[in-house]
């Protein structure tokens, strides 16, 4: 079983030897903000699609939802780059104009490491968040079975999307911002 939850279209991808739980974040659930330097005056007036089909943009193409989402978002130019220090090092120097990362919590204007989203305006990764469990252990049926029991009771209890809440996604002081990738 993963660690951690997967993108629904990374475990399809493998259906003879993994099976998806129920989903943890539902599809279209999870919004990302469009981060720049703070200093990226043309970024950060951008608020439309055209505006940002200006733009430079950076992710790793092996992050298939985030990969997905900036294609959708037509940006001038999209470079993969592979290590997420790297990314922000070159959006920090201007080399490229964003990357796409969920909202950060810790400052109240959503900066991270003098990143900070174009303001009024998000994307959506429209895919869905599951565990991965594998169908080669036995029993696998029976672990599914406990896994979605649980999340069901998580998910009715409001405890995952207030989880998500607490690290940025779905962050409240965006929630009325544009999405500029609506399915």
């Amino acid at each position: 079983m993963s660690a951690d939850t997967l993108w629904l279209s990374d475990i399809n991808a493998h259906p003879e030897s993994l099976l998806a739980s129920k989903a943890v974040i539902n599809k279209g659930d999870y919004d990302v903000g469009l981060y720049t330097s703070k200093n990226n005056d043309k970024a950060l007036k951008a608020q439309t699609t055209d505006d940002i089909s200006r733009l430079t943009a950076i992710s790793n193409r092996f992050w298939t939802a985030d990969w997905h989402t900036i294609n959708q978002l037509k940006p001038n130019k999209l470079a993969h780059i592979e290590s997420f220090p790297n990314m922000k090092r070159l959006v920090k120097s201007e080399i490229a104009d964003y990357t796409l990362l969920h909202f950060r919590v810790s400052e109240s204007d959503l900066s991270y490491e003098e990143m900070l989203p174009i303001p009024n305006i998000k994307a959506v990764l429209w895919d869905s968040r599951h565990y991965a469990i594998s169908t080669h252990f036995p029993n696998h049926q029976r672990i599914a079975k406990a896994i979605n029991a649980g999340l069901k009771q998580l998910h009715q209890q409001n405890k995952i999307e207030t989880a998500y809440q607490s690290v940025g996604i779905n962050h409240p002081l965006t929630a009325d911002w544009k999405v500029l990738n609506a399915n």
